[in-house]
């Protein structure tokens, strides 16, 4: 334990700290990994309130990023992107994230392998049903 735990046990004993688990709440994304391969994915995904501009990104040092190609190659692509928190840098490999409010965000690859899985989406034919409606006649749907 930490020097701050131990204080707040001789202050508060440990039965009066709160600390409570929780767990995420089983929600549906939308997301694209960011790529050369997926780059017009994303210019179409992202909309343009949150999308700055396209940058290259050092192999190097991924803190450094130009408009122009570092020397000879490419190098990395990267997305300056607007969030809820300021501006933040997507880099090749990271996931574009579109969150429960239309907001965008990246995040690192192992965090989202960790934190999401692909929803299979239902393909095939509606189901036919048949419905009451209020007026008393049936209404047929799908199929």
């Amino acid at each position: 334990m930490s020097a701050w735990t131990d204080r707040l046990e001789q202050d508060f004993g440990p039965e009066k700290i709160n600390v409570k688990k929780y767990e995420k709440l089983p929600v549906q994304i939308e997301a694209v990994k960011l790529g050369w391969d997926t780059w017009n994915d994303v210019c179409e995904f992202v909309s343009d309130d949150y999308f700055v501009r396209g940058v290259y990104v050092r192999p190097d040092d991924v803190t450094k990023h130009s408009d122009e190609p570092f020397g000879t190659g490419c190098g990395m692509i990267g997305l300056l992107i607007k969030t809820l928190e300021g501006e933040m840098l997507a880099i090749e490999g990271d996931y574009i994230i579109k969150g429960i409010q239309g907001e965008f965000y990246p995040c690192k690859p192992d965090i989202f392998e960790k934190s999401y899985r692909e929803v299979e989406e239902e393909t095939g034919p509606v189901p036919q049903q048949h419905i009451s409606s209020q007026f008393g006649e049936g209404i047929r749907i799908g199929g």
